[in-house]
């Protein structure tokens, strides 16, 4: 069997398109693969490292912000512990002391108590007639019942009790000054002791206790303290 010189041509032909075909397969797309993603990884790298050098000339921007972030934290956590906070009645009265030449022998701070009375209150009801009734419908209004008011709010209140060494007339006027406070703050018992020339307070510190968004105090000291002197309505002189 003889074959032509055409079909010698057409075979050699498919023979050497499924070589290239091969070729195309095994060789040329994974390789064109490869550098698709070799690409997409130089891309992303890139991307990476702007975004890095971003970052390092933003970082005092960035140390700025959670420096801001952390006192805004501070005045959070700080409105959790007020309205009663120890620290912020002992700023009031210490140097209050000192100016006094007063030396504190001991201090007791008590616990925080619960205040809040219970209402109450008796409705005393108004005798009820019936025509009062039907002038009501004829009008086509409505009787406002009474009723006892309520609130969420929780009157808070510590007891304090100071002994301290000091001379009688230093002892008067560390009371005098306190009166003219005009806070929350009462004086509920004194006493002064002639012999050792030793005297006593007893102060109790109310406040109110109730979670919400206060207006953040911008007079702040040169070191910061979280939150407001939520007790004291004029500083002590």
């Amino acid at each position: 069997m003889t074959i032509s010189k055409r079909e010698k041509f057409l075979i050699f032909f498919l023979v050497l398109v499924a070589l290239v075909l091969v070729f195309v397969m095994l060789i040329i797309l994974p390789t064109q693969q490869k550098i698709t993603d070799n690409k997409q990884l130089r891309t992303d790298l890139q991307f990476k490292q702007q975004e890095i050098q971003t970052k390092i000339a933003l970082q005092d921007t960035l140390i700025e912000k959670q420096k801001d972030k952390l006192i805004a934290l501070n005045d959070e956590f700080a409105k959790i512990e007020d309205p009663l906070d120890a620290a912020q009645y002992e700023r009031r009265v210490l140097p209050l002391a000192y100016q006094h030449k007063m030396r504190i022998n001991s201090a007791n701070l008590g616990a925080i108590q619960t205040a809040t009375p219970d209402a109450k209150q008796v409705l005393i009801s108004e005798p009820s007639y019936r025509i009062k009734e039907l002038v009501l419908e004829y009008l086509k209004e409505e009787e406002i019942e009474d009723f006892i008011p309520t609130s969420d709010s929780i009157l808070l209140k510590q007891s304090h009790t100071y002994n301290v060494l000091s001379t009688f007339n230093n002892y008067k006027s560390f009371l005098d000054e306190i009166t003219n406070w005009r806070t929350s703050v009462f004086v509920t018992g004194s006493n002064y002791n002639f012999e050792n020339q030793t005297a006593t307070f007893a102060f109790d510190v109310y406040t109110i206790a109730k979670i919400e968004e206060a207006p953040r105090d911008e007079t702040l000291d040169s070191d910061y303290v979280g939150g407001s002197d939520s007790y004291w309505d004029e500083p002590v002189k």
